[in-house]
């Protein structure tokens, strides 16, 4: 099986997805007993933290599976801006958390960035 662009966008976002249910399970059970119906505020708090943790893996995993499906089962090259717009998240995502994950979309930015140009796409 070739790892392709977008097997590793899936595979960030369920790493993230399944990380944030072991660092925040007391907050998600805690959800689920509650009632998941209007569980997240528009405050600064855990249910609110857990809430986007879980939502950007699940971003990815689809971002995943589309740039999968462009590339592997289209043939399909992906236009270059999707690089450059995801090196950017990835930059600007380092500089208001450092300390994160986020420094894995600077790479991998640039990879498709280079992948393109490469291939002329």
């Amino acid at each position: 099986m070739k790892i392709s662009a977008g097997r590793i966008l899936v595979i960030f976002g369920v790493i993230h997805t399944i990380f944030a249910s072991i660092v925040f399970s007391d907050f998600l059970v805690a959800m689920i007993e509650n009632g998941l119906v209007n569980a997240v505020k528009d405050e600064p708090s855990s249910n609110f933290a857990v809430h986007w943790f879980m939502l950007s893996g699940y971003f990815w995993m689809i971002t995943g599976y589309l740039i999968h499906y462009i590339t592997d089962t289209l043939r399909s090259p992906l236009p270059r801006f999707l690089g450059f717009f995801i090196l950017i998240f990835g930059a600007v995502a380092v500089v208001l958390q450092p300390i994160s994950g986020a420094w894995v979309f600077v790479p991998f930015g640039l990879y498709l960035v280079y992948k393109q140009k490469s291939s002329g796409g």
